[in-house]
């Protein structure tokens, strides 16, 4: 009876057996979806059919990355692009422009708070109480900066976080969305 038992248990073991999926690379990802991924300017480019994306300095999808979203508007049939950086906390809004709209901080919802979002050594810039700024107050010096600094207030919080991050990737990332834009 007891061989009887421990053969059940061994086959019923058998089949709880932990089996590792097999390891698939972010490129793999990328053309199961239907995507391009490629190196350019020494940065990996993400690119899907649907207008979203990726780029960052590293193929680790879990480092710093500017995320891309350029879905089209079901009711004007026009792409609306936006892209962030969710690890530092920047967000940036085109709408259905073709230039940046709005620079924003990424998860400020505190009411009657503001956000300041700072590039490397440069004066802090305050935003307004929704947490953005016109694109046009901040865009030059993303482009050419290194760092930026987020701080931001997030409900019920009423103290500041402050998210930082490279900003490796961020002009190629505008390259990207007019690339999108264009097509």
């Amino acid at each position: 009876m007891r061989l009887l038992i421990a053969a059940i248990t061994a086959a019923q073991l058998a089949g709880c057996a932990s089996t590792h999926p097999p390891k698939v690379t972010p490129a793999e990802i990328a053309t199961k979806y239907g995507g391009v991924r490629t190196i350019e300017d020494g940065l990996v480019v993400t690119r899907y059919p649907d207008g979203s994306g990726s780029v960052s300095a590293t193929d680790d999808i879990l480092q710093d990355r500017w995320s891309i979203s350029c879905g089209v508007d079901a009711m004007t049939d026009k792409r609306d692009c936006s892209f962030h950086n969710q690890i530092g906390g920047l967000f940036v809004h085109f709408g259905q422009s073709k230039t940046p709209r709005e620079v924003c901080a990424f998860g400020h919802d505190f009411p009657g708070r503001t956000a300041q979002i700072r590039v490397d050594n440069n004066s802090p810039v305050s935003t307004d109480r929704e947490g953005c700024v016109p694109a046009s107050r901040l865009i030059g010096q993303l482009k050419v900066g290194s760092t930026v600094v987020v701080r931001y207030y997030d409900w019920p919080y009423d103290y500041p976080r402050d998210k930082s991050s490279s900003l490796a990737g961020f002009s190629k990332t505008l390259q990207v969305i007019d690339e999108t834009l264009s097509r």
